[in-house]
This record gives structure tokens, sequence and C-alpha cells, in this order.
């Protein structure tokens, strides 16, 4: 039988958990669409595969 995570390590990871959902809600829609449009932009590059 595992052992269960201490109460203090769950608040940690759930603290943490909040801080990177409040960046990701704060940081806006045209953040993430440049993001996006970046992560496409590196798919793009070097030769087409024949």
């Amino acid at each position: 039988m595992e052992k269960s995570p201490d109460k203090g390590v769950q608040l940690f990871w759930y603290v943490i958990g909040l801080a990177i959902t409040a960046f990701s809600i704060s940081a806006g829609a045209p953040f993430w669409f440049d993001m996006l449009l970046k992560l496409v932009n590196v798919r793009r590059t070097g030769n087409k595969p024949e």
C-alpha cells in the first residue's frame, strides 16, 4: 500500500497549479496566438518531404 502524499506537498502543487493557470489567463489571447504562430512556423522549416 502506497503512502498518500503529505498535505503540505499537495498544497504546494495546488498553489503552483493556480499560479500557472493565473499566468495563462492573464497573458491573454494575443500572447497565445503568437505562440501558436511560432509553433506553426517551426514546423514549416526545412525541405518538404517527397
